[in-house]
C-alpha cells in the first residue's frame, strides 16, 4: 500500500491558501483564534505561499524544505506515519503529480503555543470533477516554525463519491428527532471520562453535555443537528460502522473563542479486522457550537477498496 499511503497522506496535508478574501470560499473570511507566536506566523506564511502556488518544483521545495523539519512525521486516518523530510518530499511529489490542481484556502486558524489547528476549504479536480471540501490540520511546530508532527482530518468520501456512486454515505438521512437525554454525560474538559465515552461508543454520554449546541461537521455538509436525538443518531451511525474504537487524548488547543480536543488511536471495522489508525477532533466554541472532524473512508471501505478507489484518480 505504499503508493496509496503516499497519496493518501499528502495530497492536501498542511498546505494553506492565501489569506486574502479572494482565496476564501464565497461568503467567508479568515478567522484567527489565539495568540500567534513568531513560529506560528512563520508556518502560516509558508503555508499561505504553498496553497496559492502553481504546482511545480518550487512548490515541492517549499513544502519539503521550508514547511517540514528534517525529522518531521505526517499522518492521516488508516495511513502509516510518513517519517522524515526525504519521505515527505517523495510523497508530495507523487501527490501533486497525480492531482496538480490542488488548492487550499484557510478558513479558521487556531493557535495555542506551538500547536496550530488549520481549518481550511480545499479544492481539487478529480477526473474532470471539481471538488471542494472542509479540512482541519493539526501541527506541532519547532521554534523555527517548521512542522515536527502533522495530523490531518478531512473526509475522503468527498473525493470518491463521484467516482463510485455505490460508495456508502455514512450519515445520509440523519435528521433531528425529539427526546431528552438523562444525566450530564462526559464533559469535554474531562479527558478521562470523554475518552471512556468515545471508547465505549456511548453516544448519549458524548451528546449530553453539549446541551442545545448545534452539531456540524463531517457528513453534514452545510447542515447541522440541533436536538439531542439527532446528535445521538449521528454518533450511533458512526459507531455502527465500527467493531471497536480505542482513542486517547491527543493535542488540546484552547483559545478565547473555542476549545479543540484531539482523540487519536485505532479502529476496527468488518473490512478492517486489524487495528487501523484513526482520529477525531472536537471543537466546542464559546457560542455553544460543537463540530466534529474525521475521515469516514476507512469506516466504509477496506484496504482493497481504498486501493481500487485511488487507482481511479
Amino acid at each position: 500500500m505504499v503508493a496509496v499511503g503516499v497519496l493518501a497522506c499528502t495530497v492536501a496535508m498542511l498546505g494553506s491558501g492565501a489569506t486574502s478574501i479572494a482565496e476564501q470560499p464565497a461568503g467567508s473570511a479568515l478567522v484567527v483564534e489565539g495568540e500567534v507566536s513568531s513560529s506560528a506566523q512563520a508556518f502560516i506564511d509558508r503555508q499561505n505561499r504553498f496553497g496559492a502556488m502553481e504546482t511545480g518544483p518550487e512548490r515541492i521545495d517549499l513544502y519539503a524544505d521550508a514547511i517540514f523539519d528534517e525529522h518531521s512525521t505526517l499522518w492521516e486516518a488508516a495511513g502509516s506515519v510518513i517519517q522524515g523530510r526525504a519521505a515527505i518530499r517523495a510523497a508530495i511529489t507523487g501527490s501533486l503529480t497525480k492531482l496538480p490542481s490542488f488548492r487550499m484556502g484557510p478558513t479558521r486558524i487556531a493557535v495555542d503555543g506551538n500547536v496550530v489547528l488549520y481549518g481550511a476549504h480545499n479544492e481539487v479536480t478529480v477526473q474532470g470533477n471539481a471538488i471542494s471540501y472542509p479540512a482541519i490540520y493539526r501541527v506541532v511546530l519547532g521554534d523555527d516554525g517548521r512542522v515536527i508532527q502533522g495530523h490531518r482530518y478531512y473526509d475522503r468520501y468527498t473525493w470518491f463519491s463521484g467516482l463510485d456512486p455505490e460508495l456508502e454515505s455514512l450519515f445520509e438521512g440523519v435528521r433531528d428527532t425529539t427526546g431528552r437525554l438523562p444525566g450530564t454525560g462526559a464533559a469535554p474538559d474531562d479527558p478521562t471520562a470523554r475518552a471512556a465515552a468515545w471508547n465505549a461508543r456511548d453516544a448519549a454520554a458524548l451528546v449530553a453535555p453539549t446541551g442545545n449546541a448545534p452539531l456540524t461537521g463531517t457528513g453534514l455538509g452545510d447542515g447541522r443537528l440541533g436536538t439531542p436525538g439527532g446528535k445521538v443518531t449521528y454518533l450511533q451511525r458512526l459507531f455502527g460502522s465500527v467493531t471497536s474504537l480505542h482513542v486517547e487524548p491527543g493535542q488540546v488547543v484552547r483559545t478565547r473563542e473555542a476549545d479543540y480536543y484531539e482523540w487519536y488511536g485505532t479502529v476496527t471495522t468488518p473490512d478492517r479486522p486489524s487495528p487501523t489508525s484513526f482520529g477525531i477532533i472536537e471543537r466546542f466554541d464559546r457560542r455553544n457550537g460543537w463540530t466534529l472532524y474525521f475521515d469516514t473512508l476507512p469506516l466504509i471501505a477496506g484496504p482493497a477498496k481504498v486501493a481500487e478507489l485511488y487507482g481511479r484518480l
